[in-house]
């Protein structure tokens, strides 16, 4: 393991003169053997990784309208093929991961729990391609998912996500910033709201043929922004967040947070 800075707690908020809230979600990011395999060494890497964060903090500059949201990167875990034991591979597929290994990411993290309990945000970036697994036929299926996430987990029991990036690719950036949208409470756009997250104002408005970040198409020049209805959706969790996490209180916002597939057509 190897962190570039220390743990601060946590979920930091407060209004600037604007009233436009400024929150900086703590970011804790995990690193699979196949990822880490694809750099010479750890500076490489870091490198490599501050520019998808450098990348993922412009995108939310989109929605500064509304919120001034900034990551921040408080810890990096780089993971071997024997310590990775979150990660499920079919016997005939190694180069593979099942999404439901976010379920397992999130074992890890709640048995591991004195190691994340102060991360707001935990992102797995895997070189693997995320698939389902047809365990009749022993065939990956779905290999278009690049990302999984629990939609408003961040700050909660169940803040953990994942991102498909073959290293050096960057294909993962827009996933990362798309999952991350999940985890501050945005559903695709087109969607309704959500029925768990309090005065979740959904997304119908926003039709998902216009392509936002929060689509699952995401081809168009409008793919480096936020939709007017993400922004407020955004908003919303990150409101009752910053009133509850920097208190060491147990959020309550989402305990029942369900993982929300990220479908994306790649070019």
């Amino acid at each position: 393991a190897f962190e570039p800075n220390e743990h601060h707690k946590t979920f930091r908020g407060q209004t600037r003169k604007t009233d436009v809230l400024q929150i900086t979600p703590e970011v804790h990011i995990m690193l699979d053997s196949v990822f880490t395999s694809g750099f010479n060494n750890k500076s490489e890497m870091l490198d490599y990784l501050s520019i998808i964060i450098a990348t993922a903090n412009l995108k939310f500059r989109t929605i500064a309208q509304y919120l001034d949201l900034q990551l921040v990167v408080t810890a990096v875990t780089s993971y071997t093929n024997n310590t990775e034991t979150f990660v499920e591979s079919p016997p005939e597929h190694p180069k593979a991961m099942v999404a439901s290994s976010l379920h397992n990411l999130l074992d890890f993290t709640r048995k591991n729990k004195n190691y994340f309990q102060d991360d707001d945000l935990i992102i797995l970036i895997t070189g693997r391609d995320i698939a389902m697994y047809n365990e009749t036929t022993r065939r990956l299926h779905s290999q278009d998912i690049a990302g999984h996430a629990f939609l408003g987990g961040a700050c909660g029991p169940k803040n953990v996500g994942m991102v498909e990036d073959p290293p050096r690719s960057f294909k993962g950036t827009l996933t990362f910033v798309h999952e991350v949208g999940h985890m501050l409470g945005s559903v695709h756009n087109g969607d309704p709201a959500d029925t768990v997250i309090r005065d979740h104002p959904g997304a119908l408005s926003c039709p998902e043929s216009d392509e936002y970040i929060m689509s699952s198409i995401s081809t168009s020049r409008n793919r480096h922004r936020f939709s007017k209805c993400s922004s407020l959706q955004i908003l919303v969790l990150a409101t009752k967040l910053s009133e509850i996490c920097g208190t060491n209180q147990t959020s309550n916002i989402r305990p029942e947070s369900r993982s929300a597939s990220c479908y994306v057509r790649r070019s």
